[in-house]
């Protein structure tokens, strides 16, 4: 770091401007497939809970890097490289499994259905299918809702969206184990990887609410359109209370 560069670290982290991000605000949505949708009314009839159980219980998930394919040529003196393609990591998501084994029951039927272990054959490519999306979250975001609680005023500085990856015709290729034991107590979990055609990357609302301890707060209310843009859903009870 250059001389002085310190104070100037200090200065970016403390505007808010170049604040590091924390690893620990996401939030992962995984559609239930169309293969799911249609040969399991149980699973559809339990959407809601289930779209929960996933982002609640994501308890470690890489989201996938991107690396530029390279060959070589040599005419004439040194060898130099050339990009010939691209190459994408895969998603991998692990869940900490709940008792109603929900998690553990949707992608085991899932890959069942997509490739069933009774039959030499696999279903519809678009059936099995679906568009899975990491959403990134950080803290004290420049806005606020206000509503009211009965009679009350409740004013609520919320966190907010602040980049988003998804994963376009993403299905589970891998689910692990798990492993029992009478040894010390331990969590139950779920390793899931997702193949997928590809995926994209962009950032969110930056330009309209950049991250600067000088910006005025918004204000957003079941009237406001702005939450839309935020992905903030303030309908929801617990965010006009929540303190």
């Amino acid at each position: 770091m250059s001389r002085g560069g310190f104070n100037q670290f200090m200065d970016l982290v403390a505007s808010g401007a170049k604040e590091p991000s924390r690893s620990n605000l996401y939030e992962v949505r995984v559609p239930i497939p169309a293969v799911v949708w249609v040969n399991n009314p149980e699973l559809r009839a339990r959407q809601s809970e289930l779209a929960q159980a996933i982002d609640y219980f994501a308890d470690d998930v890489s989201v996938p890097g991107r690396r530029v394919t390279t060959s070589s040529v040599k005419d004439i003196g040194v060898q130099r490289k050339y990009a010939s393609g691209q190459a994408v990591s895969e998603f991998t998501c692990s869940f900490i499994v709940t008792k109603d084994m929900i998690h553990r029951q949707l992608f085991d039927l899932w890959m069942n259905y997509t490739a069933a272990d009774q039959e030499n054959r696999v279903t519809f490519y678009d059936e099995y299918i679906t568009n899975i999306i990491v959403c990134k979250w950080e803290l004290a975001a420049p806005v606020k809702s206000e509503g009211f609680y009965g009679d009350r005023l409740y004013s609520t500085r919320l966190n907010r969206a602040s980049a988003v990856w998804q994963m376009y015709g993403a299905f589970p290729i891998d689910i692990s184990g798990h492993q029992f034991s009478n040894a010390q107590v331990d969590l139950v979990k779920l390793d899931v990887t997702f193949a997928y055609e590809r995926h994209r990357f962009d950032t969110i609302a930056n330009d309209l609410l950049p991250w600067k301890a000088d910006v005025d707060d918004k204000i957003i209310s079941p009237f406001s359109e702005i939450s839309d843009i935020l992905g903030v859903n303030i309908e929801q009870s617990e965010v006009v209370g929540f303190s």
